[in-house]
C-alpha cells in the first residue's frame, strides 16, 4: 500500500462518511420542513373552513388566535391590501397575498420571527383571504442547524482527521523505513535501497530479508554443527574461556575428561567443571599476563599435558564490541608416553641393577682367580659360578633385546599355527627341565588353529610353560587345555601360586614375587612382560587365576 492508495482509501472513507451525514441530515430537514408546511396548511384550512361556514366569524377567529406568540392570522378582503382582522393588531399594508398561494418562509414583522406563511382563499366567499404565519418549531431549527452547520462541521472534521491520518501515516513510516534500511544493509551490505512510501514494497523487503536471514541462520547452524563435529573429533580436550571465566566452548573429549554434560558447563563459570585448583590458577595467570603456560596434570588414572594459551579478541573490535582477552586449554593425553617414559626409567634402573649383581660377582671371582686367592680345587666351583652369572646376564640381555624387538611393532610374518602340534614341539624342547622335576604333563587338546608369527607364539607359550615348570613343586602337574569353541589356551600348574596382592603386577618388567627363588631358577623378571606384550600386539586377552600354595592358571583368549 503506497501513499496514493492511502490517500485514495482514506478520502473514500471520509467522503462516504460526509455523504452519509449530509444525506441523513438533509432527509431529516426535508421531513421536518414538510411537517411544518403541513401543520401551517392545516391551521389555514381550519380557519378557511370556519369562514366558509360563517363569513362573520372573523371576530371569533381573531379572538381564538389573539396575541398567540406562535401563530399570526390576518384576514383580508380580496383587492384590499389592509387586513380587516389581525390577531396581533398589526394592520399594515400587505400585497403579497395577491401573488402567493404556497407555504413559504418569511420573517413576520408582527411576531419578529421567521415563520411559515400561507395564503388561503375562502371558497364560499371569494372576497376573503386568510394569511396564516406559524413560527418555526424547535425541531425545524434543529434540522436546519444539522443540515447546514452540521454538514460544514462534519466536512471540516473529515478534512482535519484525513490530514491528521495522512501526517501520522508519513510520520509512522519514518522509523519503519529506517529499520528496513538498516535490516537490508545488515543482510546485504552495500546494497542501494530504492523504494517509495509503499508498505507492500517494504513488506517485500522484510520478506526477502527474512528469507536471507533464515538462510544465513541455517548456514550458521550448519557451520556450528560442523565446528562441533570437528572439535568433538579431536582426540585432545579443548576448553575456551572468556575474560569472566565462563566456558565459551568445550568439546566432547574435555567433557569426558571431567565427566560432565555439555548443558552443565556451556556458558557457565569454570568452577562448574569441578577441576583441580591448578587449572583455575593457571587460567587466571594466562588471562591476566597474556602469556602461555604449559604443565602436566594427573586426572584419575590418566596423565595430560595442558597447554593454556591467551586468545586475542581482535575480531570483536570490528563489531564494536569490547571483549577482553580469554584463554584456551588444550589437554593432550600423554598417559602412554608418560607411562612408557616412566617404565623406561624404571626398566633401565632395574636392568642396571639386574646386570650389576651378576657382573659384580663375575668380576669378583675373576679377580680372585687372577690374584691367586682361589687355588686348586676351589677354581672349578668359582668358574662354574662365573659361567652361571654370565649365562644369567646373557638371558637378561636376550630378554631385553626381545622386548626391544617387540616394542618396535614391525610387521611380522603371519602363519597358521595348529596349537596341539606347536605345543608338543615346545614341550619337547623343555623335556629336560620337566624330567628334572619329575613333572607330569596332561594334555586336553582340541584341534584349534590360530594365525600369528611362529616365533612370537613360541616366546609366548614357552615362557608360560617354563614358569609353570620353575614355580611348580617336585612331581607336580601341568595341564594344558585347548578349547576350540571358546578359542582359549589354558596352562595350569599346582605349584606355589601367587598371592592376590601380587597378581596385578606380575606382567610388569623385572617384577618378581620371590626374587631369591627367581634368581635360583635363572628368572629375569621379563618373561611375563614379553608374554603380555605379545598378547597386546595381537589383541589377545590374557588372564591369571591363582591361589597361594595351590597353583596358577594363565588363560589366553584368541579372538576370531
Amino acid at each position: 500500500m503506497n501513499k496514493k492508495q492511502v490517500i485514495g482509501r482514506n478520502f473514500i472513507v471520509f467522503f462516504f462518511t460526509f455523504l452519509v451525514f449530509f444525506f441523513t441530515s438533509m432527509t431529516f430537514f426535508i421531513v421536518t420542513k414538510q411537517g411544518e408546511n403541513r401543520e401551517t396548511n392545516l391551521i389555514a384550512d381550519s380557519i378557511v373552513t370556519r369562514l366558509d361556514e360563517d363569513e362573520q366569524n372573523t371576530a371569533t377567529i381573531n379572538a381564538a388566535y389573539l396575541k398567540n406568540p406562535l401563530i399570526h392570522v390576518s384576514i383580508f378582503n380580496y383587492g384590499n391590501p389592509y387586513p380587516i382582522a389581525d390577531t396581533m393588531n398589526y394592520y399594515e399594508k400587505d400585497t403579497t397575498y395577491q401573488a402567493s398561494s404556497e407555504v413559504f418562509r418569511v420573517e413576520d414583522k408582527a411576531l419578529n420571527k421567521k415563520t411559515f406563511t400561507v395564503y388561503k382563499t375562502c371558497e364560499a366567499s371569494t372576497t376573503l383571504v386568510v394569511k396564516v404565519s406559524k413560527v418555526e418549531s424547535l425541531g425545524y431549527r434543529t434540522a436546519t442547524f444539522f443540515f447546514l452547520w452540521g454538514s460544514i462541521i462534519v466536512f471540516g472534521l473529515c478534512v482535519f482527521f484525513f490530514s491528521l491520518l495522512y501526517l501520522n501515516y508519513k510520520k509512522s513510516l519514518i522509523p519503519i523505513k529506517t529499520q528496513v534500511r538498516k535490516l537490508q544493509q545488515f543482510v546485504q551490505p552495500g546494497a542501494t535501497i530504492t523504494y517509495d512510501e509503499d508498505i507492500n514494497y517494504m513488506a517485500y523487503i522484510l520478506r526477502d530479508s527474512r528469507h536471507k536471514l533464515k538462510h544465513q541462520l541455517e548456514e550458521n547452524a550448519i557451520t556450528a554443527q560442523k565446528m562441533d563435529f570437528i572439535l568433538d573429533s579431536f582426540s585432545q580436550g579443548l576448553i575456551v574461556l572468556d575474560a569472566s571465566y565462563k566456558v565459551v566452548m568445550i568439546n566432547k573429549k574435555a567433557l569426558n575428561i571431567f565427566q560432565k554434560d555439555k548443558k552443565e558447563v556451556q556458558n557457565k563459570y569454570f568452577e562448574k567443571l569441578e577441576a583441580q585448583h591448578d587449572f583455575f590458577v593457571n587460567f587466571s595467570m594466562v588471562i591476566q599476563t597474556n602469556k602461555p603456560i604449559q604443565f602436566i596434570e594427573h586426572i584419575d588414572t590418566r596423565v595430560y599435558q595442558c597447554d593454556i594459551n591467551p586468545i586475542q579478541y581482535d575480531w570483536a573490535k570490528s563489531l564494536n564490541r569490547e571483549e577482553k582477552n580469554g584463554a584456551s586449554l588444550l589437554m593432550i593425553d600423554i598417559t602412554d608416553d608418560y607411562n612408557s617414559s616412566e617404565m623406561k626409567k624404571e626398566f633401565f634402573a632395574n636392568a642396571s641393577h639386574e646386570l650389576k649383581s651378576p657382573l659384580t660377582s663375575l668380576l669378583g671371582y675373576m679377580q680372585l682367580i687372577e690374584n691367586g686367592t682361589i687355588k686348586g680345587d676351589m677354581v672349578n666351583p668359582a668358574l662354574d659360578k662365573c659361567i652361571k652369572d654370565a649365562q644369567r646376564m646373557n638371558k637378561i640381555i636376550s630378554d631385553m633385546l626381545t622386548l626391544s624387538s617387540l616394542e618396535r611393532e614391525a610387521l611380522r610374518v603371519i602363519e597358521e599355527i595348529p596349537l596341539p602340534k606347536a605345543l608338543d614341539q615346545i614341550i619337547n624342547t623343555l623335556q629336560y627341565q620337566i624330567d628334572e622335576k619329575k613333572i607330569k604333563i596332561h594334555h586336553e587338546y582340541e584341534p584349534l588353529v590360530i594365525k600369528m608369527n611362529p616365533d612370537d607364539f613360541e616366546r609366548m607359550t614357552k615362557n608360560l610353560i617354563e614358569n609353570a615348570i620353575k614355580y611348580n613343586k617336585e612331581e607336580g602337574n601341568i595341564t594344558i587345555h585347548i578349547d576350540m569353541e571358546k578359542r582359549t589356551l589354558a596352562i595350569q600348574d599346582d605349584g606355589i601360586g601367587i598371592a592376590k596382592e601380587n597378581q596385578s603386577r606380575v606382567f610388569e618388567r623385572f617384577y618378581r614375587v620371590d626374587k631369591a627363588r627367581s634368581r635360583r631358577n635363572m628368572g629375569t623378571g621379563l618373561g611375563l612382560a614379553i608374554v603380555k606384550h605379545i598378547c597386546n600386539y595381537y589383541e589377545f586377552n590374557i588372564s591369571l587365576d591363582s591361589e597361594l600354595g595351590k597353583g596358577s592358571q594363565f588363560t589366553i583368549h584368541f579372538p576370531e
